[in-house]
Formats: C-alpha cells, sequence, structure tokens
C-alpha cells in the first residue's frame, strides 16, 4: 500500500476569505522575491515552507504600504470612527494574509523616511499586527468599514530604543547618483547619449552603483513604462527635488531587501519585498540580479540592456558599462585620486543646483 501523508494548518479565517483575500493581494501584485517558480499569493506556500524546512518567512514594507497600514489603524488608536478607503483596504488584505500565513513583518526601514514620527508610527504599527485578522478580513471584503477602537490592542511589550534619525550608510553616494540621473534626464540629448552620458560619468567622476545603474538603464529607455524618478519637470523645482529623494528612499527599501536576501540561506530565513511601486519592484528585480559584483553579472547586464534597450543598442551600451566597469582600478578616475573627504557633499550640492534651477526651454527663454 502507497504511503501518504496528511498535512494540516489552522488559518484564523475561512478558506473562502481567504481565497478572496489572496486574490486581492495577487491582483495589486504587491510581493517581490528572488526566486519566480513560487506562488507567491497562496497562503499554503509559506506554511508548508515552515513545516517542511524550518523556514522563517519576513516580509519588508516600503513607505507606502506601511502608511496603507498605518492610516487604516491610526483612527481607532484616536479613538474616533472614521470608514478607510480602497489603499487602507488593500493594506487590510495584507495584513489578514501575512497574519494567516505566519510571515513577520518588518517595516524598519520605511521609518527613517520621517525619523521624527518614527517611533510613535512603529508603535502604532505593532499595535497594528496584533489586530484579529478577522477585523482585517472584514474590512478588506467591505464587511467593515473601519477598525472598533476596542479592536486595536495596546502593546504589552516595550518598543526598541532606535534613533531614527541616525544616518544610513550608502545614503549619500544613492543621492549623488540619483541626482546625476535626473540631471542628464533634463538634459536635450537623445536616449542613447543620456545613458552614455551618465556612463561616463560613473567612470571618470564618480563611481558604479548597482542600484543607479539599473535605475538609469530602465529610466533612459526610450522603452520605458515606469520609472521610480518622478516629477523632474514639475514647475515647482521643490516638488522635483522632493520626488527624488523619494526615489532615493525607495532604493534604500530595495538595498535593504538585497542585503537580508544575500544571507536569507545561511539564516534559512525568505524575504518578500511588499511594495505596490512597479517601477520599485521592477528595478529591485534587476538589482538583485547585478548586485553580486557588477563585474561577476556581465551576462545579467547585457540581458538587462537588451530587455530595455533591444539587442542593438542594449548591446553596445552594455558592453560599454563593462568596459567601463572593468576599469574600475584606473588612476585617472576621480574616485581613485587624492579627492577631498568632501567631495561627494560638493558634487551633491552642485547637482541639487542644477536641479532646482532647471527651466523648460520656453520659460528659460521668456
Amino acid at each position: 500500500m502507497p504511503e501518504c501523508s496528511v498535512e494540516g494548518y489552522h488559518i484564523r479565517i475561512s478558506v473562502t476569505d481567504l481565497e478572496a483575500i489572496q486574490g486581492i493581494i495577487r491582483e495589486h501584485e504587491i510581493f517581490c522575491a528572488p526566486v519566480p517558480d513560487f506562488d507567491l499569493y497562496n497562503s499554503l506556500t509559506w506554511r508548508r515552507q515552515a513545516a517542511h524546512h524550518g523556514t522563517q518567512i519576513y516580509a519588508l514594507f516600503d513607505r507606502n504600504v506601511l502608511s496603507d497600514v498605518l492610516h487604516l489603524v491610526r483612527p481607532a488608536g484616536s479613538q474616533i470612527s472614521q470608514d478607510c478607503g480602497e489603499r487602507e483596504r488593500i493594506g487590510a488584505a495584507l495584513m489578514a494574509f501575512l497574519q494567516c500565513s505566519n510571515i513577520i513583518i518588518e517595516p524598519n526601514i520605511a521609518l527613517y523616511e520621517n525619523p521624527s514620527l518614527a517611533r510613535e508610527e512603529l508603535r502604532l504599527f505593532r499595535r497594528a499586527d496584533d489586530v484579529d485578522a478577522g477585523i482585517y478580513t472584514d474590512i478588506a471584503l467591505r464587511r467593515r468599514h473601519s477598525i472598533p477602537t476596542t479592536g486595536l490592542p495596546e502593546r504589552v511589550t516595550p518598543i526598541p530604543d532606535v534613533d531614527f534619525h541616525i544616518a544610513i550608510k550608502g545614503r549619500r553616494n544613492l543621492t549623488v547618483a540619483t541626482l546625476k540621473i535626473a540631471e542628464v534626464e533634463l538634459s536635450e540629448l537623445p536616449p542613447v547619449q543620456k545613458m552614455e552620458r551618465f556612463l561616463y560619468w560613473s567612470f571618470s567622476e564618480f563611481l558604479f552603483l548597482a542600484g543607479p545603474l539599473q535605475v538609469a538603464v530602465v529610466h533612459f529607455s526610450p522603452h520605458r513604462e515606469c520609472t521610480v524618478l518622478k516629477n523632474l519637470r514639475s514647475p515647482d523645482r521643490q516638488r522635483a527635488l522632493r520626488a527624488l529623494r523619494n526615489a532615493v528612499w525607495d532604493l534604500q527599501v530595495i538595498y535593504q531587501w538585497i542585503a537580508c536576501v544575500t544571507r536569507q540561506r545561511e539564516e534559512n530565513r525568505f524575504w518578500l519585498l511588499c511594495s505596490r511601486d512597479r517601477a520599485l519592484q521592477h528595478i529591485a528585480r534587476s538589482v538583485f540580479c547585478c548586485d553580486e559584483g557588477l563585474c561577476a553579472a556581465e551576462s545579467n547586464l547585457q540581458k538587462l540592456f537588451e530587455i530595455n534597450w533591444g539587442r542593438k543598442d542594449g548591446s553596445r551600451l552594455a558592453e560599454l558599462a563593462i568596459t567601463l566597469i572593468g576599469k574600475a582600478d584606473d588612476i585617472r578616475r576621480t574616485a581613485n585620486q587624492n579627492t577631498s573627504n568632501a567631495y561627494p557633499d560638493e558634487l551633491l550640492a552642485q547637482l541639487e543646483q542644477d536641479i532646482l534651477a532647471w527651466r523648460p526651454r520656453d520659460l528659460a527663454t521668456e
């Protein structure tokens, strides 16, 4: 007689409701993962990983997803009743799914975007993490319109003492490279020349960083469908600069996710990136392919260029990028010369000034 096995998992909502919840987050494609062959939106996938392999699953939130949840629970935390919006219902569906899947949520990197409110937001989020999955399910499926004031548990354990004002490692360099992409984009060069200018600038004036390089490949492409660099040509130049700083935060989230993913095998953990931003997810997958040493990822870089630029231009631009990256030790590079520690700050200040000073040609000539 053949052997058979039986699996059983306790979930906090009905199977019918769970399937509906899974459908909501699948529709919005919230998850990004380093493997292509998992059903990311099936709770059973993650319960089996834990049961069969002892793997702990983590979800890394970006700022928008974190805000969806905080906006949903904040009225209850203030003891008021207020109907939620559509984004909050998506956040409710996500929270219900994560709870039913026994997935641990990590919002930490997103909290750094607003350091003055971070402790209050962390405290509120940890309370949100304890809300009953049934309440989240009812909100997601429109059987409720808010969390009842009695449905938001008080936090028993203390909140860690974290200095959210501390500078995040690598942020300055990411900011400089992202500003350069914006400065080049605002020029009137054709797309191929924009890409070339960024590559030569990275070689001669600064550094090759995986995240900004992937952003540039996608952003300068004449075939791009989305980008993390938004509002570049806004008449409100301060708004354009704020949008660029938000793009840097997107890269910080991606870098944090990659750092977690690269350790997941030794730690027996699996990390999901949670975001509704298609551009962020696209860049995350691209950077993940090329993060393990740019020179060692030549085939991935070639593929990325060809996907975004076509075989002819993509192959030529990839060859240029690979050649320049291969000359990283060239003494002629500014980054390899005895420049002052203030050099990146000087670059940053000049690029910010250039971004703020930009005007459309028709306005600049008036």
